[in-house]
Formats: C-alpha cells, sequence, structure tokens
C-alpha cells in the first residue's frame, strides 16, 4: 500500500540538545513531520526483538507560519536533502497471507467475534464489516490484513495480541475503539486512513515497540482521545494530521522515544498532561492556532530547553512546566493580551500571577508579579536559588513541591499567604528565613519539609509565630533572625 507522503521539515534548534533519529545521529537539529503528502511509510523487521518496557503513569510560540519558522531561526530554506532519513515502506505480503475459511472465524451480520484458527499471517474475507469487541484480544496473530469495507474496530479488539507485527487498515475505516491495539509489544507502525474520524482512549496505549505512526493525508479526525500513545515509549515518528483540532489528556504520557514533535496549525487545545513525561522531547512548536495548554501540559520534558507561548493563548494551566529541568528560555508572544514573559516567566498579566518558570528565572522586582502561581516551580531538580521580591504577597500551593536542590529561601515581609505544600519534598531545604512582623497564613499540609532545622522570623514576632496557626507545630524550630 503506498500512504500519501508528509514533507520532512528540517528544524534547527538555537538551544537544541544533541539526538539521535532512526539510529542516525545529529547534533543540534531535529526532524519534525507536517501534513503535506505521504508516498511511504515504516517498514517492521520482521526478526527484530522488541523489549516492552512498561512505565507506570504518574499524574501529580508562536512564529510567523508563513516562513516555516521554527524557535532558534530556522525557516522553510533549511529543508533537508538526501540526507533525510528514509521511511520504508511495511510489507504485508497480501499474496502469501492466509484466509480463514467460515470455520475459523465467528461472524454474526459482519461482525468478526471470534477467530479460532491456528495462522497468524492472515487476510479477512469481504463478508467482515466489523472487528468486534475483543475479537482477536490475546490472539497469537503477527499480522493481520483488513478487507475494504470494515468501517469500524471495537474496544478491545486487538488488546494484547503478545506477537503482532502489523495491520493493514482499510480506506473504509471510520473507528478505532479503546484499547483496541493496546499491550501490544511487538507493534512497530501504524498508518491511520484518512476515512478514520474517531480515535478511542488508550487505543495505542502501552504498545512497547510502536515506533511510528502516520495519518493519512486528508484525515477528518479532529480529536485524539485520552491516553492514545501512552507509555508507547518507543515512538520516535508522529504525524498529525492536519484536521486535528485537540491533542487530549495524556495522549503522549511517557513517550520517551519522541525527540520532537509538529503540532498542526489547526490544534486549539492542549489538553492536561498531553506530553507529560517525554523525557527525550528537545524541541516543539506551539502554533498560532492554540488557545488553551492544560494543567501539566509539558511536566517532566526533562529536555525541553525553549518554549513559545502564542499570541492567542488564552488560557494556561498548573504546573504546565514542572518539572523541566533543562528548560532555560521562557518567551511569550508579544501580542498575547492575556499572558507576558520577562525574567524566563509565564505571567498573567491581569492578575500579576507568575504562572511557570524555569531553574534560571529571576522573578521582576517591578511590581508585575504579586503572586507565585500554584505548581509554579514544581518539581524542578535544577533550581539551586530564587529570590522571592518584597512586591510578592501571596505564594500558592506546592509553588516549589519537590525542589530538592533548594537549600535555603528568605520570603520577604511583605508575604501574607503561603499554600498548602509549598515546600513539600525540598529535603536539602534546612532553613526558612519569614520577614513578616505579623505571621503569614500557612497551609496545613506539608508546606514546611521535615528537613527544615530553623525558622527565622523577626525578634519581636518569635512568639506569635509559635502560637500561630499551622506555625504552631514547627515552635521548637522558630528562632529569631
Amino acid at each position: 500500500m503506498k500512504d500519501k507522503l508528509k514533507t520532512i521539515v528540517k528544524v534547527t534548534l538555537g538551544l537544541a540538545v544533541s539526538l539521535a533519529f532512526f539510529g542516525g545521529a545529529a547534533t543540534g537539529v531535529a526532524y519534525a513531520f507536517v501534513p503535506e503528502k505521504v508516498e511511504s511509510f515504516f517498514n517492521i523487521d520482521n526478526d527484530k526483538d522488541i523489549v516492552d518496557d512498561d512505565t507506570d503513569i504518574e499524574q501529580p510560540g508562536d512564529t510567523d507560519d508563513t516562513d516555516n519558522e521554527q524557535p532558534g531561526g530556522s525557516t522553510d530554506d533549511d529543508q533537508p536533502g538526501d540526507d533525510q532519513p528514509e521511511i520504508p515502506q511495511f510489507d504485508f505480503d497480501e499474496e502469501n497471507a492466509y484466509t480463514p475459511t467460515a470455520e475459523e472465524l465467528v461472524v454474526s451480520d459482519g461482525v468478526l467475534t471470534s477467530y479460532t484458527g491456528t495462522e497468524t499471517h492472515i487476510k479477512l474475507p469481504s463478508t467482515v464489516t466489523t472487528i468486534g469487541d475483543s475479537a482477536f484480544k490475546d490472539s497469537d496473530v503477527e499480522i493481520v490484513i483488513l478487507p475494504e469495507g470494515v468501517t469500524k474496530i471495537e474496544d478491545w479488539a486487538f488488546y494484547t495480541c503478545l506477537d503482532l507485527k502489523g495491520v493493514k487498515l482499510p480506506s473504509t475505516l471510520t473507528s478505532i475503539g479503546m484499547y483496541a491495539f493496546s499491550n501490544n509489544p511487538k507493534l512497530q507502525s501504524m498508518v491511520i486512513p484518512a476515512s478514520v474520524t474517531s480515535i478511542g482512549n488508550n487505543a495505542f496505549s502501552s504498545s512497547g515497540g510502536l515506533t511510528s505512526v502516520v495519518f493519512e493525508s486528508g484525515s477528518q479526525l479532529t480529536d485524539i482521545g485520552q491516553t492514545t500513545f501512552s507509555n508507547a515509549d518507543s515512538l520516535t515518528t508522529v504525524i498529525l494530521p492536519d484536521s486535528l483540532q485537540t491533542i487530549g489528556k495524556n495522549v503522549f504520557n511517557d513517550c520517551d522515544g519522541l525527540t520532537s514533535i509538529t503540532i498542526p496549525l489547526t490544534v486549539k487545545t492542549i489538553a492536561d498532561s498531553a506530553f507529560t513525561k517525554v523525557r527525550n522531547l528537545a524541541s516543539i512548536t506551539i502554533p498560532a492556532s492554540v488557545t488553551s495548554i492544560g494543567t501539566y501540559a509539558f511536566n517532566g520534558c526533562t529536555s525541553l530547553t525553549s518554549i513559545t507561548i502564542p499570541a492567542g493563548v488564552t488560557s494556561i494551566g498548573e504546573g504546565v512546566l514542572s518539572s523541566c529541568d533543562a528548560l532555560e528560555s521562557i518567551t511569550v508572544d508579544s501580542a498575547n493580551t492575556v499572558y507576558h514573559s520577562a525574567g524566563n516567566a509565564i505571567i498573567e498579566t491581569a492578575s500579576k500571577t507568575l504562572l511557570a518558570g524555569c531553574k534560571n528565572t529571576v522573578i521582576p522586582t517591578d511590581g508585575s508579579v504579586t503572586s507565585i502561581g500554584a505548581s509554579a516551580f514544581r518539581e524542578l531538580s535544577t533550581l539551586t536559588t530564587i529570590t522571592i521580591p518584597s512586591t510578592v504577597t501571596s505564594i500558592g500551593n506546592n509553588a516549589f513541591f519537590f525542589c530538592k536542590e533548594l537549600t535555603s529561601i528568605s520570603i520577604p515581609a511583605s508575604v501574607t499567604s503561603i499554600g498548602n505544600g509549598v515546600f513539600m519534598l525540598c529535603n536539602k531545604l534546612t532553613s526558612i528565613t519569614i520577614n513578616a512582623t505579623t505571621p503569614p497564613t500557612l497551609g496545613n499540609t506539608g508546606a514546611i519539609p521535615s528537613s527544615v532545622t530553623e525558622i527565622k522570623v523577626p525578634a519581636a514576632s518569635v512568639d506569635a509565630y509559635k502560637a500561630a496557626t499551622n506555625w504552631s507545630e514547627f515552635a521548637d524550630i522558630i528562632v529569631a533572625i
């Protein structure tokens, strides 16, 4: 089968890291795919051993697309030439595929509910129009060719087919159910026909051998369901459809093989945790079409070095850049009317809340920040020091949660509120200085870690702190400045 080809754009990164792509080393560049044409697609080495390295799920920009300019300054003049990676076509070997007999198939009104044969390389007959719920679940099949006319693959259809290497999907297919191809460690590539308009949650999750997924040109798919590719940790190539509007919750959670991805210009929403723990993601371009970025959307993208928020983004969730340890450049497009950037931080302009920072954030002292938002610096293991200016009046829940290299901090007299879990698991933090004469309100859960051996407060306020709600449990370590 010849699929329609998508052009490879070579993205030169200003702050990119060295990475490898399809076994070929590249320094300072990443290959991203944009939806144009696809002529051929991935090969599968049927003899290749795949290790299924399951990882548990843990939850806690804008550029001028006229020239296809990417962060770092590369343009459409920087197209890869003959050195671009080869993407051979998968050979389903249809001529040698076995067609099961009627006795080997349980079919009712076109719905296949079970295959009882022993052949593992099969081509289903045209009498089949639906692959039923759990039809091949736990089967020994290796290659399955679906006939034209099949419109639906129901939930769990190919779940835990431990030897499954490839499934040829017909151009008539419209829907793929929940967990349809989940937990298949040897499934290495998929081409999703343009006819598909619905993909269920977890459709390809925990398929540890899956390296490549292409959505054919002309697709009308607008939404990829929750956790679709979660824990597909060998996934290196994804060509998303140019009809896509929503990247759902946890879609690429723990897809460590991804080093770059191009989000189509049609996408409006990046949902909660969409790219959580994509640890090798070194670059991402958020298109101008995006208006909403969910909570923890890029949590744990530990190789990401820079990010730009487009002008049209009007909603950004909590902890959006938490645990992005390599991040050192945060920019908001100057035309954005809701957010702005300063000192390598995202700031909600009207509320004066710092929503997200990084290891080298400098909190502005000009009064543009009065609140450090919830999870703003959460799980930044590279954050060693931070200066909180005297314009800040509140520190939100989990603001510095698990900043494990933070050793001391001084909170200015202007702060009147400290939330829950602010310094929880900051296990190197031994000293906290509070300059307010009146004790700030303190969250009742994990605000002060057990590693702290002294809380320094104004001498005249020691007794007040020792008696104050939630401060009183630390009375024995409260001392005068």
